[in-house]
């Protein structure tokens, strides 16, 4: 007897998730930046809003599976993605002001910080 669900398949691929038109679809970009601009919007206007929000929550999901594998466990948590966003550069910049409920305290230290402070030259 063959199952509904379709076997063993991975049910998030690469192609879904850079989509942002099958996650958001058409209206809910548009009503979004209509009710913050006041403008009529162009429908390639939504298509790159779409495609733009796709590529980011593909980017954090990449990010969280990169310290959910470095942990050894199979399933995401928000601690997962905390981690993830913190410890990249271009991401903790934008997620700097983000609270994820549930993800952890977010360790403050930036690159410098982690790099070590160059030690000083003794000079006599």
């Amino acid at each position: 007897m063959a199952s509904a669900k379709g076997g063993k398949r991975d049910p998030i691929q690469a192609e879904d998730l850079v989509d942002g038109r099958k996650l958001f679809g058409g209206s809910r970009p548009r009503r979004s930046l209509k009710q913050t601009t006041g403008l009529r919007i162009a429908r390639d206007g939504i298509n790159a809003i779409a495609l733009a929000c796709g590529f980011f929550i593909a980017e954090i999901l990449d990010l969280a599976r990169h310290e959910c594998e470095a942990e050894g466990k199979k399933k995401i948590t928000p601690r997962h993605i905390n981690l993830g966003m913190s410890r990249d550069e271009e991401m903790s910049v934008i997620s700097s002001s983000w609270l994820i409920k549930g993800g952890g305290v977010k360790h403050p230290a930036t690159a410098e910080m982690l790099r070590g402070k160059a030690k000083p030259s003794q000079d006599l």
